[in-house]
């Protein structure tokens, strides 16, 4: 499974913070949690990384190599609604560390 320096797997716990409505300029670099309106109809979430192209365009890109890169296009700009940047990957244990156990 290809995913980067440190993957996200099925399960995994995320820390995400939620973010107000921002320009793409101020979220390049960042990785957005992102809910899309399909053609359908239906929403699907994404968890991409947002790169200003040479030329001014903004891709969404994907660290897994499965899922292609999107291009935001005016078009697809409609379609798309980032609500959360990615903090961390965290384990389920940290959550209880400092806790006592019987």
């Amino acid at each position: 499974m290809d995913g980067g320096l440190q993957p996200i797997h099925d399960q995994d716990y995320l820390l995400l913070e939620i973010i107000e409505r921002k320009s793409v300029n101020d979220v390049s670099g960042e990785i957005l949690a992102i809910e899309r309106k399909t053609n359908s109809g239906e929403f699907e979430y994404l968890l991409r990384k947002v790169i200003k192209g040479n030329s001014g365009e903004f891709l969404l890109c994907a660290n897994n190599n499965a899922y292609n890169d999107i291009l935001v296009t005016s078009e697809l700009k409609s379609q798309f609604r980032t609500f959360a940047r990615l903090v961390k990957v965290i384990s389920p244990l940290e959550m209880e560390i400092g806790r006592r156990f019987m």
